[in-house]
């Protein structure tokens, strides 16, 4: 099965660029402030010594929040984020389960406000930036279903005493924007963007963020004009001080790691319903409900890589063959030798071959995993008693080491995948809070 592909471009410009490149269409128009919010934030920048936001991060395993700090400034300019100072809670209640019963959602968030209340300050809370990005759980149910989810959730947001500047600030937010959004958070927090930088064009960092169901891939680009008009675009304000403009690619495909192997176990099942599976240890045997059938490892790792490629629609290059394979695939590459920041699933699979050390060599990953892989599904248990994921360890290891080699094309390059990056863990949340503050900011000016 073909992913769906779609491409987008995320464009910082000045403003004499805006005007320069008047016909290319925005997705998101601006919204302009009420007299009050500006007023509001206006009374904020002067009187205030700290900032706060709040960004709520729904995806399909939970709901979790981030409360960002920062010194307000009186200049619209990016946050200085106070790294040491990010709170983050999570509770296993994802919200795309409640489109039955959306006064369900009560119970998720009024207990969060209340906590939040206690860490903010209370003058400070109309002040407060409140904001939600649902992701990957909530696409997977209807467009109806979702509505009744997020109206419900906007009606608490605006009776939540926090500064709920619009409808639009609670939303179901695409693979593409996930994958910009990460790129502005490691960028950021790897001090690649930032307001004090001397260099007129600082380098920056290629992010991929592998999920469950999908996984994204975005970095900065040059591109012409002609080829930008064949993209998906969205337009944010450059701010006055930033003396450099960023073109951003991010694509995002369909092919998670739980999605792919599904996937693939589904072409593995014979015709006495059993799903012969390569990709798992000699030895696993369970009754998988999801896919309905018995799933039987056979430990098999060359011919649960070339499964993946088939998957990545990679055609006549069969393992160990590995030239070349990557430009045959559906995936977008990034620049070359261009350092590559990865997380999420790559980093979960980095830990568990290779412990937390900084980086890694996918070549080596995908070798460690075919060793594991050749391995008796009772004596990997037997070494690895207390791993809850060891079941799938070996698809994790040949998933994400084809993904990044086949895939995505890094080559022979070390992926940067750090646990933490200033003491947090990168995430998209962070990118969409210094987005929607770029863009408050423009339009208050």
């Amino acid at each position: 099965m073909k992913a769906s592909q779609i491409l987008i471009i995320f464009l910082i410009l000045s403003i004499n660029s805006l005007i320069a490149n008047s016909k290319i269409k925005s997705h998101n128009p601006s919204h302009f402030l009420t007299k009050y919010n500006k007023k509001i934030q206006q009374k904020q920048s002067e009187s205030q010594d700290k900032c706060y936001g709040i960004v709520f991060d729904c995806g399909s395993s939970g709901t979790r929040y981030y409360v960002y700090q920062w010194e307000c400034r009186s200049e619209s300019s990016l946050p200085q984020l106070d790294f040491s100072q990010i709170l983050s809670e999570k509770v296993n209640n994802p919200i795309a389960k409640h489109y039955t019963n959306p006064q369900a959602l009560d119970s998720i968030f009024n207990p969060f406000f209340n906590k939040i209340k206690s860490i903010i300050p209370e003058d400070k809370h109309s002040s407060t930036l409140l904001m939600l990005g649902a992701t990957a759980g909530m696409r997977l149910i209807t467009k109806m279903q979702q509505f009744v989810i997020i109206d419900r959730i906007r009606t608490l947001f605006r009776n939540s005493g926090f500064l709920f500047l619009g409808d639009d600030r609670s939303r179901v937010i695409n693979g593409e924007e996930e994958a910009v959004f990460l790129w502005v958070a490691v960028n950021y927090m790897l001090k690649n963007i930032s307001l004090e930088s001397d260099v007129d064009n600082p380098e920056t960092v290629t992010t991929i963020d592998i999920g469950g169901a999908s996984t994204q891939i975005a970095f900065s680009d040059i591109i012409d004009n002609q080829e930008a008009e064949e993209f998906y675009t969205l337009q944010v304000p450059q701010l006055p001080e930033q003396k450099f403009n960023f073109t951003l690619k991010g694509a995002s495909e369909l092919l998670g790691m739980d999605v792919s192997r599904y996937e693939i176990l589904q072409s593995e099942v014979k015709a006495d319903n059993i799903s012969y599976a390569s990709c798992f240890n000699q030895g696993f045997e369970n009754n998988d409900t999801r896919l309905g059938k018995i799933v039987k490892g056979q430990g098999n790792p060359e011919n649960c890589i070339n499964k993946i490629r088939n998957l990545f629609q990679i055609s006549n290059c069969s393992y160990p063959d590995e030239k070349n394979c990557s430009a045959k695939s559906i995936f977008i590459k990034g620049p070359q030798g261009k350092t590559t920041y990865a997380v999420s699933a790559a980093l979960y699979a980095k830990l568990a071959y290779f412990g937390d050390v900084p980086e890694f060599n996918p070549h080596d990953l995908r070798n460690a995993a075919i060793e594991f892989c050749k391995q008796k599904h009772q004596d990997v248990v037997a070494k690895e008693p207390k791993n809850k994921f060891i079941d799938i360890k070996c698809y994790q290891g040949l998933y994400a080491s084809t993904l990044l080699i086949d895939g995505y094309g890094v080559g022979d390059m070390q992926i940067q995948s750090p646990s933490e990056i200033q003491t947090q863990e990168p995430t998209w949340a962070l990118g969409l809070l210094l987005f929607e503050l770029s863009k408050r900011n423009s339009d208050s000016r």
